[in-house]
């Protein structure tokens, strides 16, 4: 897996407390490539390596709906970790990996698809800017992370955090969704292009294309046919032995919820100190109360709910945002 580390803002310039739990995990994992994709950056980057979306991408209703879909190309594309600026690193990810036999190499360390030139004009885009096709010794891999105590909740595998190996297939899924126009679950952004449609797709890999080399071969044939078929087509190196169906693997790995998301906003009783903008907020004390300690905790996200409904930036919750906070960034 490469080391990036890839985040998202409309602009280059965060608010205050974003900037600060950006930092937490950059200091974390400080030899790590920190990527903040703005909305400009996002777009040139739909527009570099799937422009047969980019129509769709643009009649996206909002841009809630545009960043929710365009991280899953960040983790195709590049591979390496995405987190929400509302999420805090509390241990090197490194070693999270490594219990799934997953290790980390430079990106500039990988093979790119096709030769590129960087032309971005803003922090955006790895420093090589070349996606990656690189031999992996074991099967592509994609981690996700649970939440709350009820996995048959739509909500329970949130896209604010994910990872993976570079070209795992899954992660053309919810831009095919997006690009058949199938609304399994309905039209807010939850459902189009976020943890519904997450949820929905998650489960659909684990039960129809991730079980045997059949349902893989069956993955295969339907991307061959999607939209976003040259992609896909791309990122199979005809000299890599995994260009033959029965060696192409892959999985899917969800972590447990007290690794990834040990507060959920579900928890009523912790809101005052652990929900992102509310009266009494208090991350120390947050973390103090779950004990993210004895939970083995690699991270917490503080669910700053940036976003409303109509896919526009919630101006109460992001005033909350912009005020500074002091905590510890001390590894656990």
């Amino acid at each position: 897996m490469p080391k990036l580390f890839h985040q998202s803002w409309s602009t280059t310039t965060l608010p205050a407390k974003f900037e600060q739990w950006s930092l937490s995990c950059r200091e974390m994992n400080p030899d790590f490539e920190w990527v903040l994709w703005t909305d400009e950056d996002n777009r040139r980057l739909v527009e570099r390596y799937a422009p047969q979306f980019l129509v769709k991408y643009d009649e996206l209703k909002s841009e809630i709906y545009r960043a929710d879909a365009v991280r899953n190309l960040y983790m195709f594309v590049f591979g390496g970790v995405y987190a929400d600026l509302d999420t805090e690193c509390l241990r090197p990810y490194e070693a999270l990996f490594a219990q799934h036999d997953i290790f980390f190499s430079s990106h500039s360390d990988y093979i790119s698809i096709q030769d590129t030139t960087n032309t971005s004009t803003t922090n955006a885009t790895p420093a090589s800017n070349s996606p990656i096709t690189s031999y992996i010794s074991g099967p592509r891999t994609a981690f996700l992370g649970r939440m709350g105590t009820d996995f048959s909740k739509k909500y329970s595998i949130p896209n604010a955090w994910m990872a993976s190996t570079p070209s795992h297939p899954f992660w053309l899924l919810p831009l095919d969704l997006v690009a058949r126009g199938s609304k399994p679950y309905g039209d807010w952004p939850e459902a189009v292009t976020g943890p519904d449609a997450l949820f929905y797709l998650v489960n659909k890999y684990l039960r129809e294309y991730g079980s045997d080399g059949d349902a893989e071969a069956k993955l295969d044939e339907f991307l061959r046919t999607s939209e976003l078929k040259d992609l896909y087509v791309r990122s199979l190196s005809e000299k890599d032995p995994r260009a033959s169906v029965g060696s192409r693997r892959h999985q899917l790995v969800l972590l447990r919820k007290e690794l990834i998301f040990p507060y959920w906003w579900g928890e009523t009783e912790l809101e005052s100190v652990c929900r992102a903008g509310v009266r009494g907020f208090d991350p120390e004390t947050c973390k103090d109360v779950l004990d993210v300690q004895a939970l083995s905790s690699w991270s917490i996200t503080y669910w700053s709910h940036s976003w409303n409904q109509e896919g526009g930036h919630d101006k109460g919750h992001l005033s909350a945002m912009e005020s500074w906070t002091r905590f510890s960034r001390t590894k656990v």
